[in-house]
């Protein structure tokens, strides 16, 4: 089993921050600061892709990242030395994570309104226009803006804001 060596929190010209996770390796004794540069050095590809540039990292501890607050990863802020969830950002997580949720449901009624045409029911087909509009409204819920920590944000999902 490997064992975690060096944990090292990066941050992004965007002004995030993730978390590279170095391992013991039988060819360095200990990971010096050189190592750890040229590790980054080599994520840079992937991180370019995802549209970030490395700007600095430090060395931290695991403990250090919150624990149960993977899901706003993208919001990770590294201020003054701690790792928090910066809340805007977290709101920007929360709206994503509410489209994804809707996605499958306006598909269902996306159906059910070609059935509302096919058997030419105009009230059914304004009540699946309404719900279709209920639907792309979520990401404007004020519940989000409202929201003071990220546990409010997760408590917020398609099922429980709508009736």
């Amino acid at each position: 089993m490997m064992k975690v060596d060096t944990v090292v929190a990066v941050s992004f010209d965007d002004g995030s921050v993730g978390r590279m996770q170095l391992f013991e390796r039988d060819d360095i004794a200990s990971l010096t600061d050189g190592h750890i540069q040229a590790e980054i050095g080599k994520t840079g590809q992937t991180w370019a892709a995802l549209g970030l540039t490395a700007v600095s990292w430090r060395r931290c501890k695991l403990e250090d990242f919150p624990a149960d607050l993977h899901e706003f990863r993208a919001a990770w802020v590294d201020r003054k030395g701690k790792i928090t969830v910066d809340m805007n950002k977290a709101k920007d997580c929360t709206r994503d994570r509410l489209r994804a949720e809707r996605a499958p449901l306006l598909e269902a009624k996306d159906v059910d309104a070609l059935r509302a045409l096919e058997a030419d029911d105009k009230a059914a087909l304004a009540d699946v226009a309404a719900e279709k509009q209920r639907l792309r409204d979520i990401t404007e819920l004020p519940a989000i803006d409202a929201a003071k920590t990220p546990d409010d944000l997760k408590a917020l999902s398609c099922e429980s804001v709508l009736p």
